[in-house]
């Protein structure tokens, strides 16, 4: 299972580590051997405990329980990971404790949340073209009757010898 390019854990029914593959141990940064016997707050820290501890929980009645999400672990860090819990059950029905099978998909995650970003991006620019494209078309819409206006006002202008009358068309 060290080959695997997954994490394998196997864990009691009081949710402590029975095995664990390179892979949980790489993250978590403990050797395999000082990893057996610890509960998973004990390897993870109190916050992925709060997480992940219900889930095993879930596994002891029995339940398949998958989840994904972020979780921080003491040497790799925060990374998105699936998991995957099964409950092992024992010749007489009771159950004897879960395997957690874990995924980490941390790259394809940000990959995602890249192009989420990107792709936000993208039609945020394409409603400014959109408005830009609006306005260009109001402004010439507007400017062939005021062109109109500024004609007629530049020959009033030029007939008119009286101030008082000069200045409000100068205005225009």
């Amino acid at each position: 299972l060290d080959n695997v390019p997954a994490r394998v854990a196997y864990m009691s029914s009081d949710h402590r580590y029975i095995y664990a593959n390179r892979g949980v141990s790489e993250a978590i940064g403990l050797p395999e051997a000082d990893l057996i016997g610890r509960s998973v707050e004990e390897a993870l820290g109190q916050e992925s405990a709060k997480l992940l501890e219900p889930l095993g929980k879930r596994a002891m009645t029995g339940e398949h329980v998958e989840w994904e999400g972020w979780l921080n672990y003491p040497i790799a860090g925060d990374r998105f990971v699936k998991r995957i819990y099964q409950p092992v059950h024992m010749g007489d029905g009771d159950i004897e404790g879960y395997f957690a099978f874990i995924q980490d998909s941390t790259e394809q995650k940000l990959a995602e949340m890249e192009l989420d970003r990107q792709q936000e991006l993208l039609h945020q620019n394409e409603k400014m073209a959109a408005l830009g494209s609006l306005l260009a078309g109001v402004a010439h819409e507007l400017n062939n009757p005021l062109s109109v206006v500024v004609g007629r006002s530049l020959m009033l202008e030029e007939q008119v010898d009286d101030p008082a009358i000069a200045n409000p068309i100068i205005r225009i």
